[in-house]
Order: C-alpha cells, then structure tokens, then sequence
C-alpha cells in the first residue's frame, strides 16, 4: 500500500485500522475473491469505491 501511497481508514476516520478489522476485511477479501470476484468488482458500481470486504469491515481505502 505504501508504494501506491494509499491507506486503509475506518469509517470514523481513524488511522490505523487495527489488527482485529484489518483482520475481518482480509477474510472477507478471500471470500469475495471466491465468488466470481464480485466483491472486488462491486468497488466500480459503489458510490463510496468500497468492495464487499470493506463494507462488512466498516474501512476504507484513501490516498495519501
């Protein structure tokens, strides 16, 4: 993430996640990448550019 100068944020804002959501959002991630990747494609149709894993996780990803 760093060499694309970008971070993972929770809803509230906060930087850094924790290892407990950044936990959830990586299962997540595996999970929708077993469906069809339907949760990475989902990021092209939100509103919010969030996929499925970072939804249920509650993050999201930010330029630095």
């Amino acid at each position: 993430m760093k060499l694309v100068n970008i971070k993972l944020i929770r809803a509230d804002g906060v930087s850094p996640v924790g290892y407990g959501k950044d936990l959830l959002r990586w299962i997540r991630m595996e999970i929708s990448g077993l469906v069809l990747f339907l949760g990475d494609i989902w990021i092209l149709i939100d509103k919010k550019n969030q996929g499925w894993h970072c939804k249920i996780a509650g993050t999201y990803v930010v330029k630095e």
